[in-house]
């Protein structure tokens, strides 16, 4: 049934909705074009709070990775870095002011490379790690932990990141 008719209809096709799309005001689809979600700022928190429910517990691949779905891993790592701050004893400033190397910082680091779809530019600029390399040693020496601070350290964000997983579930 396809062929060269089928892919004819479809170039006719293809080229009707350009056309109507071509026809569109400017400002009507700068507006589309700018985000996935068309409305006021509730109904996207609302939209981001359903996407969340919906994410818990499933397979990412069952997803189209866009800039909602950046957006909400960009959510579920601050939330995580804010239980893992006061876990670790430790405000967001402190945090960004402590050496690059820091244990503290690099724990926070491997876990949440490990545990959230966010990159790797994220997490170095979010707790002040410099360039990617040092996040990357990082996330070797804590899937050696070798010591027993790393492992306590190891321990600690582990458990945040846990607890996030099991409110998640909780909500569905």
């Amino acid at each position: 049934m396809g062929g060269r008719r089928g892919q004819a209809r479809v170039r006719v096709y293809t080229q009707s909705r350009i056309e109507v799309l071509e026809s569109m005001p400017v400002t009507e689809w700068r507006e589309v074009r700018r985000g996935w979600c068309l409305g006021s700022e509730e109904f996207r928190d609302r939209m981001l709070g359903l996407l969340e429910g919906a994410m818990g517990g499933k397979r990412r691949e069952s997803f189209e990775r866009r800039a909602a779905m950046a957006r909400h891993d960009e959510n579920a790592a601050a939330a995580h870095v804010a239980r893992a701050l006061a876990a670790l004893g430790v405000t967001g400033e402190v945090m960004r002011s402590l050496r690059k190397n820091d244990s503290r910082k690099q724990a926070l680091g491997w876990c949440l490379r490990k545990r959230v779809s966010v990159t790797d530019r994220w997490i170095t600029e979010r707790l002040g790690l410099g360039h990617r390399s040092n996040l990357l040693r990082a996330v070797r020496r804590f899937d050696a932990a070798a010591n027993r601070e790393t492992t306590r350290l190891k321990g600690i964000v582990k458990q945040c990141a846990d607890l996030y997983e099991l409110v998640i579930r909780c909500k569905d």
